[in-house]
């Protein structure tokens, strides 16, 4: 299991950048999961708070809108930063608006985690934990048989 493997991988990095990202490696899809089950019951909660309870939910908004308008730019700036911060080092021929571009299209690129984490813990869960290794052109089969099996 990669969570018990991320201690040792986060020491082995030299740097406190390299840290932070074996940690973040490691632990996303452990919070995607956690996210996609959440989310529901967050939902729902707030669904049946507007139902049953009009006014409390009206002042909740009231009260604590903006703060979590701040919370999600808060959770959303680090993925819209990255475009940004490539430009600067890698490709600082690409114009300002391009960079932004990069950084908003990598935020809805992580939506996508939601889905892949949610499988490989269904995968887990079932004991369906094999590999099939993905044909490549420059291999050669025999006509018939299949390059890659799941198992």
């Amino acid at each position: 299991m990669p969570a018990l493997h991320t201690p040792r991988a986060a020491l082995a990095a030299h740097t406190l950048a390299g840290k932070a990202e074996v940690l973040y490696t490691f632990l996303q899809p452990v919070v995607c999961v956690l996210l996609v089950l959440l989310t529901p019951v967050s939902l729902g909660t707030s669904l049946a708070t507007r139902i049953f309870y009009p006014q409390d939910a009206a002042a909740f908004e009231q009260r604590f809108g903006l703060l979590m308008l701040v919370a999600f730019v808060i959770a959303a700036l680090p993925l819209v930063r990255w475009g940004p911060v490539y430009r600067t080092s890698v490709r600082p021929e690409r114009s300002r608006l391009t960079s932004l571009l990069w950084g908003l299209l990598l935020w809805l690129y992580t939506y996508h985690l939601f889905v892949v984490a949610v499988r490989a813990a269904v995968r887990l869960l079932l004991g369906r934990n094999g590999w099939a290794k993905t044909r490549r052109n420059a291999e050669l089969t025999a006509v018939g048989d299949p390059t890659a099996l799941e198992a």
